[in-house]
Parts: C-alpha cells; structure tokens; sequence
C-alpha cells in the first residue's frame, strides 16, 4: 500500500516531466503550486534540461529540479514582498561594467581570460545581441546540426541569465536579513570574554568500578538519603484540583413545606 501511495504521489507531481505529457497536443500543464504560484511542466522540462550530462540519475535529476524550483519559487515570493528586486541596471552592470567587482561571479568564471581573469565585455555584448536575434545565425548555419546547436546554446544563455539574476536576488535578500540582525555591544564583550578566558581546573577521578568489594543499599540508607537532601526533591504542583462541594439534602424549612404539601393531597 505505501508503495503504491508513493508511487501515484510521484506519478502525480512529475507526470509532465517528459515533453507533452498528459497534456493534450503537448500542451503546457500544471504540475503543483507553490502558495497559490503556479509551477508548469514547461518550467519543469527546461530546469531538466541544465541537468542533462551530469551523470544523475533520472529520479535525482527530478528531486533536484522539485527543490531547486521551490527554492526559486520561495525566494522570488518573499524577496517581492519585502521590496527586493534585480533592475535591468543591475543586470547590464553584472554583464557589462568596466569595474570587475560589479561582474557576476558566474560571468567572470564562463567568459574570463583564464590567464588574467579578465572579461572582453565588448565582445560579450556582440554575443548577447546574437543570441537575442538568432534568425541571422540560424540563416548563417549550413546544416540541421548547426541550427540545433545554435538554439541549444540560445537555451542555455537563457539560463545563465536566469541564474545570474535568481544569484543576485539572494545574495541581496540575505545580506538585507543580516543587516537586520544586532547584537548590542555588552553582549559582544561578553561573547568575547566568555571565548578568550582560560581556568585552570583540578579534578579527581574515582571509577566505582574500583571500589573493592560489593556494597549493599537498604531501603533504610535510602530512605535517610531522600530525607536529608528533602528541598532538593521538592517540587511545583503540575496541576492544581479545585472543587465546590453540594449537599442534596434539603434544609429543615423545605422538607416541611413538601410534607405538607404531601398532606393536604393524601387528605383531599
């Protein structure tokens, strides 16, 4: 039974990952949804698509791409709502700027000199257009092996783009939730002083396995314990019974008037 639960849970999440599934004319599908944002299996498939050539198998292939598109999901989620965005400025300046500091780490390590370090924004640009107009390249390509490589390589600058920009957003989103964490400076001192202050302790140590012989505890020796050491096992009530106390037997004045009134019935 519980594979079987498994087996039609996974089935039910990941039936789009194969292009067109139980999708009518391969249509775009939804797959879940992530407080109330929509997953696709058109988002599904493209994120399986990075993953191609990695060596994973196909169940890792799908746990990562699950975690990896709730992560995405959360993060643009919570990043939106406290304001935090990646502007078109920005992306130019991790592309584009003269100043290596402000190049995305992604950038740098796919597009620089491995000798010097240093990134050709120029021709990164003439590329990037290329690659956004990619009819004059497909003209150029002389066969059908051409042409798929070039729109390949069209998906994963997409992609690059995609994480470059989700690689901002958190490195922005968490360096805002640092910024809001303090520690007053009594407390930096004491952390200070707690780390760096040494003592000197002296101790013995005495295994009872090394006590000869054997020694017999009575209910007596037991007892005397408890009794002197009587504060330490004293303890707070963990709950507390109250109640109110009815008596049903009448008063004097109310059997009298029912056994007269019983009277004057049996008489009548």
């Amino acid at each position: 039974m519980m594979a079987l639960i498994f087996i039609g849970i996974g089935s039910f999440l990941f039936m789009d990952i194969s292009p067109g599934g139980n999708a009518p004319m391969g249509g775009t599908t939804t797959v879940g949804y992530i407080n109330g944002d929509k997953i696709t299996s058109d988002m599904v498939q493209r994120y399986t698509g990075e993953y191609k050539g990695g060596g994973l198998l196909n169940e890792e292939v799908r746990e990562a791409v699950w975690e990896r598109v709730i992560g995405e999901k959360l993060l643009t989620q919570k990043a939106a709502v406290a304001g935090i965005e990646v502007t078109p400025e920005e992306m130019g300046d991790m592309f584009f700027s003269d100043r290596p500091e402000l190049l995305s780490p992604i950038i740098r390590q796919r597009f620089g000199d491995r000798q010097t370090g240093q990134v050709n924004t120029e021709q990164l640009r003439q590329q990037m257009i290329q690659i956004k107009d990619i009819n004059v390249l497909l003209s150029q390509a002389e066969t059908e092996r051409q042409k798929e490589e070039i729109r390949e390589y069209q998906k994963q600058w997409f992609a690059m783009e995609r994480n470059i920009k989700i690689d901002r957003l958190q490195g922005k989103y968490f360096q805002t939730i640092s910024a809001g964490f303090y520690a007053p400076k009594w407390m930096a001192e004491f952390e200070n002083k707690l780390q760096n202050t040494s003592y000197n302790v002296d101790y013995v140590r005495i295994p009872y396995t090394d006590i000869p012989g054997e020694i017999q505890v009575t209910d007596e020796d037991l007892k005397a314990y408890i009794a002197g050491r009587a504060k330490e096992y004293d303890k707070e009530p963990a709950v507390r019974n109250e109640n109110d106390r009815f008596s049903v037997t009448p008063p004097a004045q109310e059997s009298a008037i029912y056994r007269d009134e019983m009277q004057e019935a049996a008489e009548a």
